[in-house]
């Protein structure tokens, strides 16, 4: 509403007022109306000055004249040809429809200014996405200072710029991402995915893609943008995944073939089912009951859904390894802070290529070819323990920490084996394995 001695734009003949000579129909009221008169001047105000037009380059709109706006010395026209979150007014029902939401929003009380300021192109350099982006991941960083979220989870976002998956987006401001822009990002991922060397899957998209909606989520709710448009999964024509899985005489095969003191986060994913960020990311001080059990944080979680594992007896009989024993010390020895699974070339957690190379040279080394390095780990357990005879997979569904229980039942449909020969079954005797072969030793 309009404060007492405002400028304001009215319809002067209805209230008695003479503009003076050049100023048209704007005038600075130098009295205090009532709050009654005021509520009905306002209204007036937006009934005569917003009104539907068409032009020939731009067709249907909605235009506003003579608009003041706090700050500026003079009045402006304004002009609506789209709307956020909606996208373009397409015809002339269209532009009455916003017509009468903005003398809605009059009539609720809103001065005529701030019910035009959401129609306004926002065209500001702190509105334009990969700003916007930035500033997101800056307050994911603050989050992550606090021990809610990964430090890893940030720089990954960071690198969607970097990584040429907003290309197209350089000008364009967060209030023109409608459902048709997020159409267009798809599109461009995947001719993106055609230029690349290792081409995005569709899985990889639809992450991106989600990460896209927590972005729009967050512009809502810090008053950016009024609400989030859909999210178009439906366009993504994603097909299931389909994975390998090894059996339980050529995992150990493969386990055997990695050096004892590179084996302990394969040892975590394949036999405690352990998703291979959170194997890097543990530390020492995420073990309890004198190496008993196991708590994952859910700040260390990818679903940020945290968890109580109970150690596995290989697991448990790496730890006390007299070569991990001597290269890293005891569980009680060992910083809090520290690895719980380090490298042991640079003391220091686990990096996703360096862990991928392990694995991939004991493959080679064990002579296992069409079995991916991710099949090696969670999900062999996943598939061993969902095939149990009688399972209940809402405790499965529990102990991997899924979200729906339709992700813990799509592994049951791998293979019919039993648990028995992961937990219960062929024991990993570190003191009996061989050695690894000469074509893998030393190698990351």
């Amino acid at each position: 509403m309009m404060p007492t001695a405002e400028r304001a734009t009215l319809p002067l003949h209805r209230y008695g007022f003479t503009a003076p000579a050049g100023r048209g129909k704007s005038v600075r009221l130098a009295y205090a109306p009532s709050p009654a008169v005021l509520h009905g001047m306002a209204w007036d105000v937006a009934e005569d000055l917003v009104r539907v037009a068409r032009s020939r380059s731009k067709g249907w709109h909605v235009e506003a004249r003579t608009v003041w706006f706090p700050g500026e010395d003079s009045p402006r026209r304004v002009r609506v040809y789209s709307v956020p979150g909606m996208g373009r007014i397409e015809s002339k029902r269209d532009a009455e429809r916003v017509r009468y939401r903005i003398l809605g929003d009059v009539r609720d009380g809103r001065a005529l200014h701030d019910a035009l300021a959401w129609y306004i192109p926002k065209k500001l350099p702190a509105n334009l996405v990969l700003q916007r982006w930035e500033m997101f991941c800056a307050d994911k960083a603050l989050v992550a200072s606090t021990g809610h979220l990964d430090i890893e989870r940030v720089r990954e976002l960071r690198a969607y710029p970097r990584r040429g998956y907003f290309a197209g987006w350089e000008n364009t401001s967060v209030h023109e991402l409608t459902r048709g822009a997020l159409v267009g990002l798809i599109r461009n991922l995947r001719r993106s995915a055609e230029r690349r060397q290792r081409p995005l899957s569709e899985k990889t998209i639809k992450n991106v893609l989600g990460d896209v909606g927590h972005f729009l989520r967050w512009l809502a709710r810090e008053g950016v943008i009024r609400e989030a448009p859909e999210i178009p999964f439906d366009e993504l024509r994603l097909v299931e995944y389909q994975p390998t899985i090894p059996d339980v005489e050529t995992a150990l095969r493969i386990l055997a073939e990695i050096p004892v003191l590179k084996r302990g986060a394969w040892l975590a994913k394949s036999f405690m089912g352990l998703r291979p960020s959170e194997a890097r990311r543990l530390s020492v001080s995420d073990v309890r009951d004198q190496g008993a059990v196991i708590v994952v944080p859910a700040a260390k979680s990818k679903m940020r859904r945290g968890r109580i594992l109970e150690v596995q007896h290989p697991v448990r009989e790496w730890f006390a390894h007299a070569e991990v024993v001597a290269k890293f010390g005891t569980l009680e020895q060992r910083f809090g802070a520290a690895a719980l699974f380090p490298n042991p070339e640079t003391m220091k957690h686990w990096s996703e290529t360096a862990e991928r190379r392990v694995i991939e040279a004991a493959m080679r080394a064990a002579g296992v070819t069409g079995i991916r390095p991710n099949e090696m780990g969670r999900h062999f357990f996943a598939t061993e323990l969902a095939n149990t005879p009688g399972i209940d997979f809402e405790k499965v569904r529990e102990w991997l920490g899924h979200t729906a229980i339709g992700s813990t039942r799509r592994y049951g449909k791998l293979r019919a084996q039993t648990i028995a020969k992961v937990v219960s079954g062929p024991r990993l005797d570190h003191a009996k394995i061989s050695p690894p072969s000469s074509g893998s030793k030393g190698r990351i």
